[in-house]
C-alpha cells in the first residue's frame, strides 16, 4: 500500500510538470507569434531619378527612412532664390535725371544773386546729392545681389519644403542685415570723409568773395580767384 502510494504521488506529480510545462510552452508560443507579427520588416527600394511629385510622395509616407542624395551637394542661391529690389519713388522719378539737374543747374561764371526764395539756388545742389544717393543705393545692392546670388547653398540630402522654407529665410534676412549694413557704412565714411574735408579747408581759400547790392535790391555775391605775384588760381594750380 505505501509504495502504491508512492507511485500515485509521483503520478500526480508528474501529470502536474506536464501541465506546467504545455501551459508555458503555449505561452511562450504565443508571446514569440505576437512578437514576430509586431516586428517591421524594412525592405530598401532605390529609385533612380525620381519625379518632384515621386519624391515629396515618399518623403509624406516614410520621411524618417527616406534618403535621397543629391547629384550636386552645392547649387547656388540664385537658382532657387529671386530678389527682385523696390527703391523709393524718388529713384525713379524725374526729379534726378540729367535732364533734371541741367534745368536746376546755373551757370553764372563768377558770380550768382543770392536770393533764398529763389528755388534754382539750392535746387541743383539738393537734386544732385539726392541723384548720387540713389546711385550709391543701387551700386551697393547691385553688387550685393551679384554675390548673393553665387553664394551656394550646401546640402549632401535633397531638402524638403519644410527644411527649405526656413533656412531660405534665414538667408534672405542676413542678406538684408548685410546690405543695410553696408549701406550704413559708406554712408558713415561719406560723412566722416565730408567733415575732415571741411576742417582742413577751413581757412585755406582759393576766391574772395565780394558782396554788392544790386538795382533789384539782392545781394550780389561775386567770387574772383585770388592771386599771388605771377601765380592765379583761376589759371593753374602751381
Amino acid at each position: 500500500n505505501h509504495e502504491t502510494q508512492n507511485d500515485q504521488v509521483a503520478l500526480d506529480t508528474s501529470i502536474l510538470s506536464t501541465r506546467i510545462f504545455i501551459l508555458t510552452l503555449g505561452v511562450s508560443i504565443m508571446i514569440l507569434i505576437g512578437y514576430t507579427s509586431s516586428i517591421v520588416q524594412t525592405q530598401t527600394h532605390i529609385i533612380n531619378n525620381p519625379s518632384r511629385a515621386i519624391y515629396e510622395d515618399l518623403y509624406t509616407k516614410y520621411s524618417i527612412m527616406l534618403q535621397c542624395e543629391c547629384s550636386e551637394i552645392a547649387i547656388p542661391y540664385g537658382s532657387f532664390l529671386s530678389l527682385s529690389p523696390e527703391y523709393h519713388p524718388v529713384c525713379s522719378s524725374p526729379f534726378i535725371t540729367d535732364t533734371w539737374l541741367q534745368v536746376t543747374r546755373r551757370d553764372d561764371n563768377l558770380g550768382f544773386a543770392y536770393d533764398p526764395e529763389d528755388f534754382f539756388y539750392a535746387g541743383f545742389g539738393f537734386f544732385n546729392t539726392l541723384a548720387s544717393l540713389c546711385s550709391l543705393a543701387q551700386t551697393i545692392l547691385n553688387n550685393s545681389l551679384h554675390v548673393f546670388n553665387r553664394n551656394r547653398l550646401v546640402s549632401g540630402q535633397v531638402l524638403f519644403k519644410d527644411e527649405l522654407i526656413p533656412r531660405s529665410l534665414v538667408i534672405l534676412d542676413t542678406f538684408k542685415t548685410n546690405t543695410i549694413n553696408k549701406l550704413k557704412r559708406d554712408l558713415s565714411l561719406i560723412q566722416s570723409h565730408t567733415r575732415n574735408m571741411l576742417s582742413i579747408s577751413q581757412g585755406i581759400t582759393f576766391t574772395r568773395i565780394y558782396e554788392q547790392v544790386n538795382r533789384d535790391m539782392y545781394n550780389e555775391l561775386f567770387s574772383v580767384p585770388l592771386e599771388w605775384d605771377d601765380c592765379s588760381c583761376a589759371l593753374n594750380d602751381q
